[in-house]
């Protein structure tokens, strides 16, 4: 993902602080377009150096983004009727029957826009008056923090900026929901609601619609792709469906795979690449570097839970790889897991709370995706300046995974190997058994990096937890406590 970021004052000007937050991203040799607006006055296709010229000049209402040339990520202002002005981050895959030039900004203008539009995006409109308007898609893999208080309004898609210049306690925009910050005052409500009832099928029936819709939804997300693309890849089944669909679309992606050096996703993720005869990328991580690691994983995630670190870091180092071979565009099989009932815990579950509670279950992960992983994640590669695709986030692919009950998806608390929809749609669509019904096994896990973090923590004489608190606070100077 790009960044979004802004700043509506009364009496202190919000050019400075613009010009103090964009240091907390670490923006130079990125390859990031930027942009800035100062009042209603829009400056696109900048250098680093020239946004921070231009925010010598004095504003009260100021905001900037970023944005890549060849639109996998984000785009700049564009002028609106009624005096308003757009901007984004993200990738829109479709408008459906909308165009964001014939959007008249009301509640149920942007109802009717997170029901048709498909991709992942974070939308800002903005107008002379000082109001501001913000978007989030449905499933949520672009985030929005901000903090309202008397005499600023300020908002990122990162903490760090608003940390940076002392901003604490910030509230997070739900997926799914708008916000309006005006001069009066502030509102967020909910414009897209993930909430539907199971259906009956059989597993033919619903394994023959999903193959449908996949095959649908990775014609879409391959649509109009020019530049180099990879896939994160561990070589289980969600990454390499990923990586087969997109060949089936005529992207040969790069794979791009990390962890230390005789793991088990290296080892699984050489195997599987060879039966789909694309190019692996590793990146082998090194024991006396995990310090390091551990610091830009913190950094960039804004995140301590030794479980978000571990996934982080073999995470940003296949993304700093891919950037390195000029890749701006990352899929991941992000996501599968929640719609399809993949984790080990479901079984159990399943056991204790039956089918009812088994339900209850999946849904809460989807609805809680975007702040448990895929913020994390985005955050992660946006270090890299790489953006994350997300095809499992396509609204019409999310609403039918919802519709299908849970007996499709775990068969019986004795099932090891879960998700078995979509194992079943992967072997129509043509995936050899060996992949479609390989086991999962958990990226931090697979790559060591949950090991390594203990014995690094153990070096220091800590717990994990504490270990990592620890990096937090010298990282950003702040208590967990008070982010």
């Amino acid at each position: 993902m790009g960044f979004l970021l802004g700043f509506k004052t009364r009496r202190i000007d919000a050019s400075s602080l613009l010009a103090q937050a964009l240091e907390a991203l670490n923006l130079a040799d990125k390859g990031w377009k930027l942009w800035i607006t100062l009042n209603h006055e829009a400056y696109s296709s900048l250098s680093l150096e020239e946004a921070l010229s231009l925010l010598k000049q004095p504003s009260n209402l100021c905001l900037a983004g970023s944005f890549q040339e060849e639109d996998v990520d984000g785009f700049p202002p564009r002028r609106l009727s009624g005096g308003w002005l757009a901007a984004g981050s993200g990738r829109i895959l479709s408008w459906g029957s909308l165009t964001l030039e014939s959007l008249r900004l009301s509640r149920e203008a942007l109802e009717r826009l997170a029901s048709q539009v498909r991709g992942s995006y974070l939308l800002l409109f903005w107008n002379l008056e000082g109001e501001i308007w913000a978007v989030r898609d449905p499933l949520g893999l672009e985030p929005l923090y901000f903090k309202v208080s008397p005499g600023i309004i300020a908002f990122s898609t990162a903490r760090k900026p608003l940390w940076r210049i002392g901003l604490k306690g910030l509230e997070r925009l739900n997926p799914g929901w708008a916000a309006c910050f005006s001069p009066e005052a502030f509102q967020a409500f909910q414009v897209s609601r993930l909430e539907v009832p199971p259906k009956s099928f059989s597993l033919e029936e619903a394994a023959r619609t999903l193959a449908s819709q996949l095959e649908e939804t990775f014609k879409l997300s391959a649509a109009g792709l020019k530049g180099k693309v990879g896939v994160l890849f561990s070589g289980g089944l969600d990454s390499f469906l990923t990586a087969y669909l997109l060949a089936g679309e005529g992207l040969k992606a790069t794979l791009y795979t990390a962890g230390f050096e005789g793991s088990r996703d290296i080892a699984s993720a050489e195997e599987a690449a060879q039966i789909l005869n694309l190019p692996l990328k590793t990146e082998t991580l090194k024991v006396e570097d995990f310090g390091r690691l551990v610091d830009k994983a913190v950094y960039a995630s804004e995140r301590f839970n030794p479980l978000d670190v571990s996934i982080v870091i073999p995470l940003q180092a296949a993304a700093s790889k891919a950037k390195r071979d000029r890749v701006n565009l990352l899929f991941t099989g992000q996501g599968f897991d929640e719609l399809f009932g993949g984790y080990a815990k479901y079984v159990s579950i399943l056991a204790r709370e039956g089918w009812e509670g088994l339900g209850e279950a999946l849904k809460r992960d989807v609805l809680n995706l975007a702040e448990a992983n895929l913020e994390r994640d985005s955050l992660a590669a946006l270090d890299s300046a790489v953006k994350l695709e997300l095809p499992a986030g396509d609204l019409p692919l999310v609403q039918l995974a919802l519709s299908f009950p849970p007996q499709l998806k775990v068969l019986s608390p004795e099932d090891r190997l879960r998700k078995r929809v979509l194992r079943e749609a992967a072997l129509r669509l043509g995936l050899p058994e060996s992949l479609a019904l390989k086991p999962k096994k958990a990226v931090q896990y697979g790559s060591g990096t949950l090991k390594a973090l203990k014995a690094e923590a153990g070096k220091h004489g800590l717990k994990l937890e504490e270990y990592l608190a620890g990096r937090f606070r010298q990282v950003f100077g702040l208590r967990p406590q008070e982010a």
